[in-house]
């Protein structure tokens, strides 16, 4: 990789994509979605959410690349969820949020300020690089 005049990244051809940062690593699509998954949970505990379930979906080819996705079920703060959301979209490796379903959860007597509590359902997708287009599963 290279850096332009104006800063930014430009990739040269043959650069080894599976070794920048923004890619997930792992050699295969369930180490990467392990992996991602660990870090989900790491990243969910330092924002005070209580991680309900992760579930690695099935990778789906995009290109030269594979796209890794984890189902996420949470229960947290909205202060909270907006500082996971807020950290997983500004991860190393790159991660998107996918699919963002959220329902409040009535925890307080009538009246009470405290913070709103919010049972979160989304999708955070990570990419792994490969160094060629792999066939589609059960393709010959």
């Amino acid at each position: 990789m290279d850096s332009s005049r104006r800063g930014r990244r430009v990739w040269k051809p043959g650069t080894d994509l599976a070794k920048h940062t923004a890619f997930l690593a792992g050699d295969t699509d369930a180490l990467a979605a392990a992996s991602l998954q660990e870090t989900l949970t790491a990243l969910a505990a330092r924002s005070d959410a209580r991680l309900e379930s992760s579930e690695a979906l099935p990778a789906e080819q995009a290109d030269t690349y594979r796209r890794i996705s984890v189902r996420v079920t949470l229960h947290a703060s909205f202060p909270s969820l907006v500082a996971l959301l807020r950290t997983i979209t500004t991860a190393s490796p790159s991660l998107l949020v996918d699919d963002l379903h959220l329902r409040t959860v009535d925890t307080q007597p009538q009246g009470a300020t405290a913070a709103t509590e919010l049972d979160a359902t989304f999708t955070v997708l990570g990419f792994r690089a490969t160094s060629r287009r792999q066939p589609a599963q059960g393709a010959p």
